[in-house]
């Protein structure tokens, strides 16, 4: 296994010296970069959800709109 050097100024952080990688190895600090990542992606689906379904009421609401048109016409 190659030995990694720690990373000066920064705990919890270490280099690989043959690929000049910086990993962190705050178990603590990745899970909560992984838990926002999810709720990320779950705002941007639901707000994605929402301007659909507005824009099917929308298109609803103008099917409504023209029935009650032809209703009020007979």
């Amino acid at each position: 296994m190659e030995k990694f050097y720690k990373v000066e100024g920064y705990a919890g952080y270490v280099k690989n010296p043959s690929t000049g990688t910086v990993l962190n190895q705050n178990v603590k600090e990745i899970s909560s970069a992984r838990a926002r990542k999810i709720r990320k992606k779950q705002k941007q689906y639901d707000a994605e959800k929402l301007e659909q379904e507005v824009s099917t009421m929308k298109e609803e609401m103008k099917e409504i709109k023209s029935l009650l048109r032809q209703l009020v016409e007979k």
